[in-house]
């Protein structure tokens, strides 16, 4: 399989909630909830960057044959085609693939990779038993574990709403990156892979995948974005 990137490639990451059957019965995985995380991300060869462009997932848009949604309900209502389709038309950049990831890659995946180091901006305390979510993280840089960095990701009371979690988001991908570029973090890279597989999907072609391992290999410089608008 090549490992060069020879062309930037654009992909749609979708962070995909879990859904639920009943009160405290979590439905089986089918990738089709709501997607609470959209990142637009483009691996650019050509100047060693990955643009990581986050986008609010209460952003009003026109969601084909719906009318006006937030553009997380793109992911219920069609999955991930159509919520490419909605993005792709909402920002006119063209998009390559897709990764749909639900909430336990998180978890199997920091913890495969040995934990991430991340500094902690406030102390966050909730408890959701229906979402299985039990977050009790105090300020300070710390090493979290894979149900730690979901709590730190998931947690939503915040004065910004939105935005908070998604400049918390946008600081998880750089300790992210920081700890897959270790050398034991690469050693990890695959075993973190192959646990998370079961709860990723993908239209990426395994000629492309390979191609964006070996571009992670190259230490690329990770820049965040986030969309213009206002907290509202």
């Amino acid at each position: 399989l090549p490992h060069n990137l020879d062309r930037p490639l654009t992909i749609l990451v979708l962070g995909v909630a879990p859904e639920y059957k009943y009160y405290h019965q979590r439905a089986p995985e089918d990738f089709r909830g709501l997607s609470d995380v959209n990142l637009l991300v483009r691996f650019d060869p050509a100047t060693k960057h990955i643009n990581v462009l986050s986008i609010p997932r209460d952003v009003y848009v026109q969601i084909p044959g719906y009318g006006w949604y937030i553009i997380n309900h793109a992911n219920k209502f069609g999955g991930p085609d159509l919520a490419k389709q909605v993005v792709s038309g909402w920002t006119g950049v063209e998009i390559d693939g897709y990764v749909a990831v639900s909430v336990e890659a998180i978890r199997k995946g920091v913890d495969a990779l040995g934990g991430i180091t991340v500094c902690v901006e406030k102390s966050m305390q909730y408890k959701d038993t229906a979402a299985r979510l039990d977050i009790d993280l105090k300020p300070g840089c710390q090493h979290l574990n894979g149900m730690q960095a979901e709590g730190y990701l998931r947690f939503r009371h915040d004065a910004l709403g939105d935005i908070g979690r998604i400049q918390r988001q946008q600081t998880f991908l750089n300790a992210l990156r920081q700890q897959i570029l270790t050398p034991a973090g690469l050693l990890r890279l695959p075993q973190a892979i192959a646990s998370v597989e079961q709860n990723i999907r993908t239209d990426l072609t395994c000629e492309q995948i390979a191609s964006l391992m070996g571009f992670a290999a190259q230490r690329p410089q990770l820049v965040s974005l986030l969309t213009l608008g206002q907290f509202g």
